[in-house]
């Protein structure tokens, strides 16, 4: 794993990467499931107009073999916020959002849909859905952004 961190002084930015290649000690192949490459950025700027905090991240996850001969289908994500805080950081409105691309747990399965006869095995998941929020909170005791 590599990571890079920088602070500036209207911001910072964070990038990872990863790549691992999991063996079974007894039997010698992959470990199914354990993901082989995943990278990350993450941005803030603190210095926007109107007070805006924007937050942004980019993650990638790389295929990565299931057992039996499937393998998993990548996963990309844009995730971020603008957040504003009001009352000297006691409150904070924000839009967050995701777009997402893929499948969330992806393993294998062994069943039968109900057109079929007999159950087999095959590759599930979760697909992944995009969303936009907008939040307000409130934080008691001290406060919040800067």
């Amino acid at each position: 794993m590599v990571s890079l961190r920088r602070q500036f002084p209207f911001g910072s930015f964070l990038a990872s990467f990863a790549r691992a290649n999991d063996r079974d000690l007894l039997l010698g192949g992959d470990v199914p499931e354990a993901p082989r490459l995943i990278w990350d950025a993450v941005g803030t700027v603190d210095r926007l107009p109107l007070n805006l905090h924007p937050k942004f991240e980019l993650e990638y996850v790389g295929k990565k073999p299931l057992g039996d001969g499937f393998t998993s289908a990548s996963v990309t994500e844009f995730r971020g916020s603008i957040v504003r805080p009001f009352k000297e950081g006691r409150i904070d409105a924000g839009v967050y959002f995701l777009f997402a691309n893929g499948f969330s747990g992806q393993t294998t399965e062994v069943l039968a849909l109900p057109a079929e006869p007999a159950p087999f095995e095959r590759g599930v998941g979760v697909r992944l859905k995009s969303y936009a929020s907008f939040s307000v909170k409130y934080h008691f005791g001290k406060a919040g952004l800067p």
